[in-house]
Order: structure tokens, then C-alpha cells, then sequence
């Protein structure tokens, strides 16, 4: 992992600091200033500790991070995407930006319904009649929030900046990890998803999906860079990305478990699992203090367990999730299927297993299934209107995971140096 790698991911990270040091000051009525003042301190010794750790990088062979068609592809690729949004975003965000993210956030900028006694006497009511979905992570919205406040303002400009802001980090990020090994792949990967108008639409309407696609991703990079290089940096890179995303939404907390099943192996080892928990222990106890105080029970297990297990054997559920599921794949996302299924058919002639994260991809696409199987919501509602951000969330960490099975189904240097 170069630098530049750790630098978009920490710039990442730091934002989600923002966000979990301010909604924090909301229950104590501290003033913006100084929560400021804070955060800018903060800042300063985070972007000073990135600056450090970027000294763990191979240096006997390092060379320039960008060569000349690099750069130009990189620029090309920025402006198209930049483009393309512009003719593609929607001006207002998705229904579930107005409706939820920045309303929420309005609910997060009076200063004046926050004060130490609600800490103390909690009525947790008081976010249902206000807020939808009370139980979701604060991430987010008090991101938006501390912005308006800060600029005195409540313009969409300030979620669309920050949506965009992170679609535009994962092909960044994913063409600085490649490009290096393959330019031509990499240039690509990167061409594909700036001109891809679903990935464009759904990474800029103000919702936290894009947030979970790019931390996703950081997390199985740091996880890979340490597989190959046994340097516990990368799993403090790792744990902190894990967390950004538990503070931003529940499904989280799947993936959390995902990632200990597939890589426990490599997390859990006595000498090196400290090094994860550093990183993932800010976001997770703030995840915790907000689930205990202020969340307000989910909807999902809203059924009895009898009628939950008869939902997880209806096959005729799963039917109607596939179905939606494999539409949403065949319309916006038919190359990377055809990558997969030829990777899958490689493996199946080499008589190999996929890859672990391969191997991770399919069982967090089979998870979704079974959570949206007890769906307490009308099923085809719940999936038609929420499938193409779950498939979000995979997407740019499977172009990843294939980009790693491939150079070793090939016997080609590795990705990672």
C-alpha cells in the first residue's frame, strides 16, 4: 500500500472523527467553537500519526506513485466523473437523503433539544416522532450537521459535497492500489466506474451507502496488505475503516462479523489482534453509548422466532429477493458479473477454491439475502427499493478481491508488495 492509499483512506477515517466528536458535544451543550477547536486539534495529531505510518511502505524499491500516463488517466478519469455527476446526480439526493439523512440532520444542528439532562433522562421516543429510523448510526447526518453549523448554512451542496467526496475516493483508490501492477486493468477498473451512471447516481444521493462501499473496501485492503506483508499497521488501517462503518450504518454490524469469520485467522492472532482493536475501538464503543442512550429499538426482529424461521425456509422469498437481485446485476453491473462468473469457472478447471475474499463477497451477498427473507415489510417493497445500494456496498471491494484471485489463478506477481 502506497502513501497516497493511507492518505484518502485517513482523510476518510478523520471525517467520521468529525462526526463522532460532535454528535458527543451535542448532549453537553458544548459550544461549536470548541468543538472545533477540538477537532482541529485532533486533526492534527491523526494527519501527523498518517504521516508517520506511511514510513511502513517498501522503500528499497519505491518509485514514483504516478508516471505520466498514470497521471493522465487518473485526471481523465476525475473529470469524467465529474461530468458525468453533473449530468446524472440528482439535485435534491434520493428520497432517503430528504426524508431521513438530512432531515435527521436539521434534527442535529438545534443545539437547543440537546443538553446534559437529556443524557441523564432520555426519553427515547423523542427521536421516533422527530427522525425515521432512530436505530440507524448518527454518522452521517452529524457529519452534515457539524458542516451547516460551521458554515451557517443548510444547503444540500454541503451532503452532496461529502457523497461525492467518497465516490470519488473508491476508483481513486482502487486504481492507486493496481495501477502499479497493471495499468492497463487498472485504467479500466477506474474508466468503468466514472462512466458507470448507476454507481454515479447511487454514490451521490446523500445516503451513507457509498460510505459503506469505500470502507468495505479500505478494510479488505488493509486486511490483504497485512496477509502479505505481516505488518500490524495495516490492521490498525483495518480496524478504524471496520469502525467508520459501524458508525455509519447497521448493516455494519454484519460485515463486522463477516470479516471475523473469513479473516479471523489472520485478525485474531494473540501477537496482532491488539492492533485491529486500536483501531476499531473509538467507533465501537461511540456505536455502543449511542445504541444504549439514544437508539431506539430496530424493526427488523419485530416477529415472533416461529413466524422468523418460517420466513428463512420459504423458498418463494428467496426467489423474489434473486429475482431482484440478479435484475439489478444484469442492468448496471453485467461486466463485473461476467469477471466473476469467469473467475469462478477458472477456478472450477483449476480444481481450486475461490479466494478468501472472494469466498467473503458470496457469503455477504447470501446474509443479505437471509436478513431480507424476514424482512418485517412488505418483501418486494423492501428489496425493490433498497437492493441496488446493498449491491453498492460489495461492488468495489469484489473488483478488488478479483483483481487478487486473478494474479494468483495466473501465477502473476502479486498485488501486494
Amino acid at each position: 500500500m502506497n502513501r497516497n492509499s493511507v492518505f484518502i483512506i485517513g482523510i476518510a477515517i478523520f471525517l467520521v472523527g468529525i462526526s463522532v466528536v460532535y454528535f458527543f458535544s451535542l448532549p453537553f451543550g458544548v459550544p461549536l467553537s470548541i468543538t472545533a477547536l477540538f477537532i482541529l486539534l485532533f486533526g492534527f495529531f491523526f494527519f501527523k500519526y498518517i504521516f508517520n505510518i506511511t514510513k511502513f511502505e517498501v522503500q528499497n524499491n519505491d518509485r514514483p506513485i504516478y508516471n505520466i500516463l498514470s497521471y493522465f488517466v487518473l485526471c481523465f478519469a476525475l473529470f469524467l466523473l465529474t461530468k458525468n455527476t453533473n449530468n446524472v446526480a440528482e439535485k435534491y439526493g434520493g428520497w432517503d437523503a430528504w426524508w431521513f439523512w438530512n432531515y435527521r440532520a436539521k434534527y442535529f444542528t438545534d443545539n437547543s433539544l440537546w443538553n446534559i439532562k437529556t443524557l441523564e433522562t432520555y426519553d427515547k421516543d423523542l427521536l421516533v416522532q422527530r427522525v425515521a429510523h432512530a436505530d440507524y448510526p448518527p454518522g452521517l447526518s452529524s457529519l452534515v450537521a457539524f458542516f451547516w453549523r460551521l458554515f451557517n448554512t443548510q444547503s444540500t451542496s454541503v451532503p452532496f459535497c461529502i457523497s461525492f467526496l467518497f465516490a470519488a475516493f473508491i476508483p481513486v483508490l482502487l486504481f492507486i492500489e493496481l495501477h502499479k501492477k497493471n495499468l492497463l486493468i487498472a485504467s479500466i477498473i477506474i474508466l468503468w466506474l466514472v462512466t458507470n451512471e448507476n454507481y454515479i447516481l447511487e454514490g451521490t444521493l446523500m445516503l451513507s451507502d457509498i460510505w459503506i462501499s469505500f470502507f468495505l473496501l479500505a478494510t479488505i485492503i488493509g486486511i490483504e496488505h497485512y496477509r502479505a506483508s505481516s505488518n500490524p499497521n495495516f490492521l490498525i488501517l483495518s480496524g478504524a475503516s471496520l469502525g467508520c462503518s459501524l458508525w455509519t450504518k447497521n448493516e455494519a454490524l454484519l460485515l463486522l462479523f463477516m470479516i471475523i469469520v473469513f479473516y479471523g485467522v489472520n485478525l485474531l492472532q494473540k501477537n496482532v489482534f491488539r492492533y485491529f482493536i486500536i483501531g476499531l475501538i473509538v467507533p465501537m464503543c461511540a456505536l455502543f453509548i449511542f445504541k444504549i442512550f439514544y437508539a431506539t429499538p430496530g424493526d427488523l426482529f419485530v416477529s415472533n422466532w416461529h413466524e422468523t424461521i418460517h420466513k428463512l425456509t420459504d423458498i418463494k422469498r428467496y426467489e423474489t429477493i434473486w429475482s431482484y437481485f440478479i435484475k439489478e446485476i444484469n442492468i448496471h453491473y453485467n461486466s463485473l458479473k461476467k469477471v466473476f462468473l469467469a473467475y469462478l469457472i477458472i477456478c472450477f478447471l483449476l480444481r481450486k477454491l475461490p479466494s478468501v475474499g472472494v469466498l467473503f463477497i458470496i457469503s455477504c451477498i447470501t446474509s443479505y439475502f437471509m436478513v431480507y427473507s424476514i424482512t418485517p415489510h412488505n418483501l418486494d417493497w423492501h428489496v425493490s427499493t433498497s437492493i441496488d445500494r446493498l449491491v453498492l456496498h460489495l461492488a468495489p471491494a469484489l473488483v478488488y478481491v478479483l483483481f487478487i484471485g486473478f494474479s494468483k489463478l495466473l501465477h502473476r506477481k502479486q498485488i501486494i508488495a
